[in-house]
Order: C-alpha cells, then sequence, then structure tokens
C-alpha cells in the first residue's frame, strides 16, 4: 500500500500559540501524572528530581496565555505545522511546540520589518519641499510605527523565552 505524502498545513498565529502552549500543558500534565505515581524513595531520588525538573521547565509555559497583538491578527498571518499528527516521543512533542514557537516569531518579525520598510519607503517618497502638513503626517507616522514595534517586539520577546525554556527540557528515560 502507497503513503500518501504529507502536505502541510497552515494554522492561524493563535492556533500556532494554542497548539505550542497546549502540547507543553499535556506534558506537563503526563510528567506530573508519572512523578505522582512513582513510589516514594524514587520520587526522592534521581528520577524524581529530573521529572521535577522537566515539570518546572514546562510550568512556566503550559498554563500561559499569550495575547497576540491585534495589528497581527489583523494581518492574517499564517504559520506552516510542523509535521503530520502522530503519536510521538515526548521529546519531539516538545520540539513541535518549539516550531510553532518559532514559527510564530518569524511571521511576526517578517510583518514587523516589511511595516518598517513600507515607513522608509513612505518616507523617501515625500521629496522637498517639504511642509507643516507631510512632517506633521511624518511624525504621526513615526510615532503609529513606534508603538506597533514596541508591541511586536515585546510579544516576540515573550515567546522566545518561551521557546528557549521548552528548549532546556530534559525529559527523563523510562528506565534510566
Amino acid at each position: 500500500m502507497a503513503r500518501t505524502p504529507y502536505t502541510p498545513t497552515s494554522s492561524s498565529l493563535e492556533d500556532a500559540l494554542s497548539g505550542a502552549y497546549g502540547i507543553a500543558g499535556e506534558l506537563r500534565d503526563e510528567l506530573q501524572e508519572w512523578y505522582d505515581n512513582l513510589p516514594e524513595n524514587f520520587q526522592n531520588g534521581d528520577k524524581g528530581q529530573r521529572l521535577e525538573e522537566a515539570i518546572s521547565g514546562l510550568e512556566d509555559v503550559a498554563d500561559y496565555e499569550v495575547d497576540v497583538p491585534e495589528v497581527l491578527v489583523e494581518a492574517g498571518l499564517f504559520v506552516t505545522d510542523p509535521r503530520p499528527v502522530k503519536r510521538q516521543s515526548r521529546a519531539d512533542r516538545c520540539s513541535d511546540a518549539v516550531h510553532y514557537l518559532r514559527a510564530v516569531i518569524d511571521a511576526a518579525q517578517e510583518w514587523l520589518d516589511a511595516q518598517t520598510a513600507e515607513h522608509d519607503d513612505w518616507v523617501a517618497a515625500q521629496a522637498l519641499p517639504r511642509t507643516v502638513t507631510s512632517e506633521q503626517e511624518e511624525q504621526e507616522r513615526s510615532d503609529s510605527l513606534d508603538t506597533l514595534t514596541s508591541d511586536v517586539e515585546s510579544f516576540i520577546s515573550e515567546l522566545e523565552g518561551h521557546a528557549d525554556s521548552l528548549e532546556g527540557v530534559e525529559f527523563p528515560g523510562m528506565f534510566g
């Protein structure tokens, strides 16, 4: 029987973030259940400590609800989903969550770069002689861009921190 090749799909930024944070939450819950079901001597041992560290690394991200800046929602940006849905290892699923976060970061950064370039082109097109009206309009456009830039850069920074946290999670093996 021939395999059907995987065709990547796309998600909105909100859906991609929901997917990333959902994966982190699922992984945290799985590890917490594993830890809770360990005998007490294992909980206090190396295995328990490694599980607690992984849970802690996921905890910072798992319940987070990030607000996508309205300008990015209005832009209708999409990102590519990482791979077909199938049961994967915990590390693979965590990697998928990081992929979602990095894809959203890239899309937001590309949008921001395009807005900045568009603004720079507009300023360059405003040839002399300059009028008070054009100077005032330029200042208003610059102020608006500064606000957008600040909001989107904060959003990107927040997501980068979460992606870095997830990349630092080490999942203990079942038997080692």
